[in-house]
């Protein structure tokens, strides 16, 4: 998994203590997509306290292995994220993605994220990233 991490995030990419500490949190969703007992992909989920008045989600984290993209793994990690967050009853589901990534933001796009608000230096000195979020409350999304 750390190496899917690092092909798709090089220096930005989450540590092992983060993803521990994703592991040990209660309202956290931890997905894996497996070719055979090869893990090819991953997602993280964090949503807020289920007594939270704002019944919020977000995507923490999700990336496949180079050798398997293009083959609809993220769509299938990001549907089963998606329903399992509606579920536990979260209706809205942001996530943050580098600016200038294109391919990335057509991906959200073309599951029903949209654009929210640049995020000035999110990435670090002149990396902007963007928030996008999806409602699941509407009919059609998630």
């Amino acid at each position: 998994m750390r190496e899917i991490e690092r092909q798709a995030f090089s220096d930005h990419g989450y540590d092992t203590g983060t993803f521990l500490f994703f592991l040990a949190r209660a309202h956290a969703g931890f997905f894996v997509a497996l070719d055979q007992d090869q893990v090819i992909g991953y997602l993280l989920t964090r949503r807020c306290c289920p007594l939270a008045l704002r019944r919020r989600g977000g995507i923490a984290s999700i990336a496949v292995d180079a050798a398997h993209r293009n083959r609809g793994v993220g769509r299938q990690l990001l549907g089963h994220a998606l329903a399992h967050l509606a579920r536990a009853g979260v209706v809205e589901v942001d996530l943050e993605v580098k600016q200038d990534n294109h391919r990335a933001i057509a991906f959200y796009q073309r599951a029903g994220f949209c654009g929210d608000r640049v995020l000035p230096n999110y990435y670090g000195r002149g990396q902007h990233g963007l928030r996008m979020v999806i409602r699941l409350d509407r009919p059609g999304q998630g």
